[in-house]
């Protein structure tokens, strides 16, 4: 009788996956919730919160074992709104041995555009008749200001006076 080591090994090659959170276009100090869906649901983790910049690591999922990164939609901060978020590469991704799948989630966020109350200039011009009103010309200068506001303006209408009277 030969008494031999059993030297057989059952071990599965495995990979890992990170997910890395990041925030443009303003600071959001909150929390993110997101989830991690695997068809090894050994791996599924519903309850993954992060910070921008922040990043989340799942170690050693089998190799060939596909993922879902997905986000809970955040409320922005007052006076942004966030874009939909962009989670790269595509979804799912397939785990590979030993190596790590990056996966990043974006939200852009954008400032709200606010207007302040704009104050409007008239000017008359009576080209030189004062007992000819056909010939005036009135002149409006509108001023807004506001945050996140452009340097240019259009104006749109077709309002037509006739038989005015001013003073």
């Amino acid at each position: 009788i030969v008494n031999a080591p059993n030297t057989c090994s059952s071990t599965v090659p495995t990979g890992n996956l990170t997910i890395t959170k990041t925030v443009t276009g303003g600071t959001d100090p909150q929390t993110f919730n997101l989830q991690l869906d695997c068809s090894d649901d050994t791996f599924d983790d519903n309850a993954i919160v992060l910070t921008a910049g922040a990043t989340h690591t799942a170690n050693n999922i089998p190799a060939g074992t596909t993922c879902t990164v997905t986000e809970t939609a955040p409320t922005a901060p007052t006076g942004y709104t966030y874009n939909t978020p962009a989670i790269t590469p595509a979804q799912p991704v397939t785990i590979v041995e030993n190596t790590t799948v990056a996966v990043s989630v974006l939200n852009a966020m954008t400032q709200n555009c606010s207007i302040n109350t704009p104050t409007v200039t008239s000017t008359c011009n009576n080209n030189g008749t004062p007992s000819n009103t056909s010939d005036d010309k009135f002149t409006y200068k509108i001023t807004a200001t506001g945050s996140n506001v452009g340097a240019t303006y259009s104006i749109t209408g077709g309002d037509t006076y006739a038989n005015r009277s001013y003073g």
